[in-house]
């Protein structure tokens, strides 16, 4: 029975809690609801003084995927550690207990691993700050370090290895044999534990895969967590990188990445004095690079290859050639956690119930290896009070039995069939259907964060809107097309500030003028009331994005752009123009 349960476990995901009752159950509800059934759920307490353990045997009692482990507190390196050493699964995933996660996540990022043969898979995620309760796609891929042939090995980017990855471990899935043959292991640290054993694996592994989507989102700015700690700490990241060092000697490839890994080391250092909250803790932190870790890893090299003027060169300027009297004189910005903000009113109304907020309109065409995840990520929203029109557009693949199958099990969902006619035909036949508040528009092979509908409602609702636009994150299906697209990475956000409520014909003078006219539909919310009473509907010849969004917009009294990443825009192999 133990063997056969062995077999079973794709993946085993590691979980250190300590004092997270606070985000533990929509931490473990995210996990748990995976479409990736077969996994292991391995949560080890670190000593924990509030609810976490009553919350963890919960899960324990209800799940029998779920494994609860106690530790006195001891650090998540510990931990971490701990749950690695009874894991089962083929593949390891390590988070925090503090994020949250995409439903389809675990799915992908296994499926690509198993595909590609790989040691490590790398995945896009984004961040939530609680200072301002906004989104955005901080963590993505970072393309221009990567090769074009995929999967690859560290042989391919050694010379940049450092700036191929995000630090954390949660943007990674690790074969479990390819992690046990090198014996990689977690520091225990107060913080920074995950150094040594993320900065160890990459420069190690043989066969390495990548996944573009917005799959975990780290929640930012909390006053709980470890990272907002830091000011206690600051020094773990010296022993850190001090031991991925010692690894690199020995396994004789420091000379090869030297200049990646000094970048790397002044990075964390700038992080760690960034976050200080108090200016004797950025005083303490700013000497210490100073006069120690700088010359320690040798770090005035760093101006041989940094940009003048970028971010890191001048950090690196700024702490070398201050004296300890500018520094103690010096009143730097220092980090604000969510205690310092309050939040606006819109994200905090109380939304009345039974009623549809939001239509979301889906046109649907031969889209069946996409169409799930697009679905799921409507049916995942926060705000609930929703509709969901499909149009099916005359699919001639499974995406109509794909439909059906959700609909049987979701009474949100309406489908409807016609010959196909285009995708302005069937948004408007959409429209037509609609009886939400609101209305949005969706490609059947993107997504929306789970948190789209809900801040976009809110926003349009409290400050009466007729029109909204937001923001969208790009992800690429494959390297090679990321190459054909580049210059469509940053193209869905703004380059100008736009704060107030807007006469639509006031703001589109603006954004011509700024070059920032977005017209895509599906990055805007729509009053429902607002496109009827004024006859506005899509025109089925050309240009019909555009059209749509002029004629809201020449029509629209209340206008607002809201600059948050809502909408994750696929570019993909069949609808690349």
């Amino acid at each position: 029975m133990h063997e056969e349960r062995e077999v079973k476990i794709k993946v085993s995901v590691i979980i250190p809690c300590y004092n997270s009752e606070r985000f533990l159950h929509e931490c473990l509800d995210s996990i748990l609801n995976q479409t990736l059934k077969e996994i292991e759920v391995i949560c080890i307490d670190d000593g924990s003084t509030d609810g976490t353990c009553k919350i963890l045997q919960e899960y324990a009692q209800k799940d029998e995927r779920f494994m609860f482990l106690k530790q006195e507190n001891l650090f998540a390196g510990t931990a971490r550690n701990k749950g690695m050493g009874i894991a089962k699964g083929k593949y390891l995933y390590i988070l925090d207990s503090d994020d949250f996660f995409e439903p389809m996540m675990l799915e992908k990022v296994y499926r690509k691993s198993e595909e590609d043969s790989a040691d490590i898979c790398l995945f896009g995620g984004g961040d939530y700050d609680m200072r301002t309760g906004l989104f955005s796609y901080r963590y993505g891929l970072r393309y221009k370090y990567l090769p074009k042939k995929i999967p690859f090995s560290s042989d391919d980017v050694l010379k940049d290895i450092y700036q191929v990855h995000h630090i954390a471990s949660c943007s990674k899935l690790y074969n479990r044999l390819f992690v046990e043959n090198h014996n990689l292991k977690f520091q225990v640290l107060a913080t920074a534990n995950d150094v040594f054993f993320n900065n160890s694996a990459i420069v190690v592994a043989e066969r390495i895969t990548i996944v573009d989507d917005w799959l975990w989102t780290y929640r930012k700015g909390t006053s709980t967590s470890l990272v907002e700690t830091l000011d206690q700490s600051p020094f773990c990241i010296d022993e850190a990188h001090r031991a991925v060092k010692e690894f690199l000697n020995e396994k004789q490839l420091y000379s090869q990445v030297s200049k990646s890994f000094k970048e790397l080391v002044l990075g964390s250092g700038v992080y760690s004095l960034v976050m200080m909250k108090t200016k004797a803790a950025w005083l303490r932190c700013a000497l210490f690079l100073k006069e120690e870790y700088i010359p320690e890893f040798g770090l005035l090299e760093c101006f041989d290859f940094l940009k003048p003027n970028s971010y890191l060169f001048e950090w690196l300027q700024f702490l070398t050639e201050s004296t300890n009297e500018n520094l103690h004189v010096y009143m730097p910005k220092l980090r604000a956690d969510e205690t310092a903000v309050k939040k606006t009113p819109e994200w905090e109304f109380a939304l009345n119930e039974n009623h549809a907020k939001v239509s979301v309109i889906i046109p649907v065409y031969n889209s069946e290896d996409y169409l799930e995840e697009c679905i799921r990520s409507v049916l995942n929203q926060t705000l609930t009070d929703i509709e969901i029109i499909c149009v099916n557009d005359g699919s001639t693949d499974s995406s109509l039995e794909i439909l059906n199958h959700f609909a049987q099990e979701e009474r949100r969902i309406q489908i409807i069939s016609q010959e196909n006619k285009g995708t302005s035909f069937a948004r408007n036949v959409g429209l037509d259907s609609a009886t939400g508040e609101y209305v949005m528009f969706i490609d059947s092979d993107d997504l929306l964060l789970r948190v789209s509908l809900e801040h976009l409602y809110r926003k349009a609702k409290y400050n009466d809107l007729d029109q909204m636009f937001c923001e969208g994150a790009v992800t690429y299906e494959s390297r090679n097309l990321y190459s054909d697209k580049e210059k469509m990475l940053n193209y869905y956000r703004y380059k100008g500030e736009y704060p107030l409520i807007y006469q639509g014909g006031e703001l589109l003078i603006q954004l011509v003028k700024e070059k920032d006219l977005k017209v895509s539909p599906c990055m805007q919310i729509f009053r429902l009331n607002f496109l009827k009473d004024n006859d506005i509907y899509f025109d089925s010849k050309v240009y019909e994005d555009t059209i749509f969004t002029l004629l809201a917009l020449i029509n629209a009294e209340r206008v607002m752009v809201h600059e948050e990443q809502l909408y994750i825009k696929k570019f993909r192999k069949f609808n690349l123009k």
